[in-house]
């Protein structure tokens, strides 16, 4: 008889541990299903509400011209509006007028917030490291940008102006390693 007592005491410590698990999970889910989101995102138009589980609007932009799909919903939605690129919510800005303010460009800009920039970081680094579009406006970040925003310029467009622009990229980089922004290796 002993053997069947502790089969039986098994069976009841299982059914005990899966009824706990089922019964967490439909309590994660309760608290999950009540919870009110951080923003108001459901203010803003967009396809998401079209939007697939788990799969999003993704499935719309699988095809070459993808950007003209986000250029009809530019049309239709406005100069901001959110999709689901899988199960994330997404923010789509086509407006310049909001991206200047996003990207911290002219009156009432907003400095590049790390959390932000977070995914596009990840996306460019496999470790997440900020980049130069990316990374902090501090004054290493102003030096380097002003070293670089040389090279994009209209008047460097001649094998002649590149001396010019090597000399002008070597002294902001000169002065950038004097004042210890950056080190020299």
């Amino acid at each position: 008889m002993e053997p069947m007592l502790s089969f039986v005491e098994a069976t009841s410590v299982w059914e005990l541990v899966i009824t706990l698990a089922v019964g967490m999970s439909l309590i994660a889910l309760l608290v999950a299903l009540r919870r009110k989101p951080a923003y108001d995102l459901d203010k803003i138009p967009g396809p998401w509400t079209k939007a697939l589980p788990l799969v999003g609007n993704i499935l719309e932009c699988l095809r070459p011209d993808f950007h003209r799909v986000l250029l009809e919903w530019a049309d239709k939605y406005g100069g901001i509006y959110r999709m689901k690129f899988l199960w994330h919510d997404t923010i789509v800005v086509t407006d310049p007028a909001a991206l200047a303010v996003i990207m911290g460009r002219g009156p009432g800009a907003i400095d590049k917030a790390a959390l932000a920039y977070a995914p596009i970081n990840r996306m460019c680094d496999p470790h997440g490291n900020p980049n130069l579009l990316t990374s902090a406006a501090t004054e290493s970040w102003k030096l380097i940008r002003k070293a670089v925003a040389v090279s994009f310029s209209m008047q460097v467009s001649s094998a002649r102006t590149w001396s010019v622009v090597l000399q002008c990229t070597k002294q902001q980089m000169h002065a950038a390693a004097f004042t210890g922004y950056v080190t020299r290796s």
